[in-house]
Formats: structure tokens, C-alpha cells, sequence
């Protein structure tokens, strides 16, 4: 059984190596693995202040008591972002779209009456996922330099509505 739970302090070190993994730092377009300290400062102020509307959400994702990925809710105005990373020796499975359906539903919880995003267009096993939870891969896209590939790259807009 797959679920997601608001991450704790003690969840760091798996967010770290999660954070380090050679397929994250890839797809979040940095040139490398995150620097500790700095993750740590931005972890503790996520769980930290999880329980303020306008704060970034962090969800851990376990499967059968494994912790297997994390879930991204950032509150907008009229909207959330949900960005979702599983670890690489758990990809290919399902746990991203599991994930990704846990997320919407989590935001529909808090409130929530629709999700807007933007995925990479060479993401494509992402792009999947949130389309086979329903979610939207509109024509609209944003351009986004992305520094260790220097280049500029087509983020496609993606959304759903929440009933």
C-alpha cells in the first residue's frame, strides 16, 4: 500500500540521498548534488512551518514502510503546484503515479479546486504519469533556461481541476 505523510525532521537523510540521486539532480536542472546544509536549512523550515497555508509542503511516499519518494505541495493563489520525485532504484513501478494521485487528493483536502504545474517536455515519464491521473498536458509552455544544460528548455503547462 502506497501512502504519503507530512515529512519530520528525521525524514532528512532519506531526502537527502533522495536529493543526490543522479536522476533528480538531472530532471531539477542542477549542475550538482545539493549542498547539506543548505537542503537541511530549507527541510526544517518546510516542516517546520507545514501547518501555514502559504508554505511549501513536503511528503514523504512509502510503500510497505519503505520510504520510496517525496511529494512537493507550494501553495499559489488560485492554485497548487505538485511536483513529485521517486528514488531511482523504485521508478518504473508506479509509485509516481500513486504518488501524483495521493498529491491531488492531498490538495483537495486543503482546499484546493485545481492544480497547475510545468514539466520539461523531455520528461516524458513524468509527463505520463500525471496524464494518467487525469491531469492535463496543455499546449501552453513557458521557456526555462536550465544553467548544466545551457540552454533554454519547453516546460509544458500542466492542470487539472479538482471536484
Amino acid at each position: 500500500m502506497i501512502k504519503i505523510r507530512k515529512a519530520a525532521l528525521d525524514d532528512f537523510d532519506f531526502f537527502y540521498k533522495l536529493k543526490c540521486e543522479e536522476t533528480n539532480v538531472y530532471w531539477t536542472g542542477h549542475g550538482s548534488k545539493p549542498d547539506r546544509e543548505n537542503l537541511f536549512f530549507f527541510f526544517k523550515n518546510a516542516v517546520d512551518n507545514a501547518e501555514k497555508k502559504e508554505t511549501r509542503k513536503i511528503y514523504i511516499v512509502e510503500s510497505g514502510g519503505e520510504k520510496v519518494g517525496h511529494i512537493y505541495i507550494i501553495p499559489r493563489e488560485e492554485h497548487f503546484e505538485l511536483a513529485t520525485a521517486i528514488s531511482q532504484k523504485y521508478q518504473g513501478y508506479g509509485y509516481a503515479k500513486k504518488a501524483i494521485a495521493l498529491g491531488l487528493n492531498e490538495g483537495r483536502r486543503m482546499g484546493y479546486r485545481k492544480m497547475k504545474d510545468a514539466i520539461r517536455e523531455d520528461n516524458i515519464a513524468s509527463l505520463k504519469a500525471y496524464q494518467a491521473c487525469g491531469v492535463n498536458v496543455t499546449e501552453e509552455y513557458r521557456m526555462v533556461y536550465i544553467p548544466k544544460l545551457d540552454k533554454e528548455v519547453k516546460m509544458y503547462i500542466v492542470e487539472k481541476k479538482l471536484d
